[in-house]
């Protein structure tokens, strides 16, 4: 009887150690699992909180106060470098940009008409008698003080 009793606390003393040691493969592939479905679950709220901070920002930027900056043309004079209207309110300005910067060349009446493009296809009946829509061209020369 005795014999049997220490043989049963052996056995069990030696299945605590031997199963302690090592786990099995079906609990590690479900540390494994686990591991990744929380990955996965971390992955998804920060994905939700960036859709939702774009959203916020998009929406704080439109909800706000009427924008006064309006670009009212633009026109390109080569590699990187351009010329713009720009009006604040009721003032326009005549501007340049290029890749040493942004400057203004000079402020523009507010009567100076900035003209539309017009269509190319619809001929006036009479040339003549219908006067030739001012181009970017005349209108910074006017803006300069020169006349062409």
């Amino acid at each position: 009887m005795f014999s049997t009793n220490v043989i049963s606390a052996a056995g069990a003393v030696t299945n605590s150690v031997v199963g302690s040691g090592l786990p099995d493969s079906s609990s590690a592939l479900g540390a494994l699992l686990r591991l990744l479905g929380s990955f996965c679950v971390v992955v998804a709220i920060l994905f939700a909180l960036l859709w939702m901070l774009r959203r916020w920002q998009s929406a704080a930027a439109t909800s706000g106060p009427r924008q006064e900056l309006r670009i009212v043309e633009s026109r390109s004079l080569g590699q990187r470098q351009s010329l713009h209207v720009v009006e604040v309110g009721s003032q326009r300005f005549l501007i340049a940009g290029s890749t040493a910067g942004i400057q203004m060349l000079s402020p523009l009446s507010p009567t100076s008409q900035v003209p539309e493009p017009t269509p190319k296809s619809a001929p006036s009946p009479n040339p003549r008698s219908v006067p030739a829509p001012a181009s970017f061209a005349n209108a910074l020369l006017q803006a300069l003080g020169r006349t062409s």
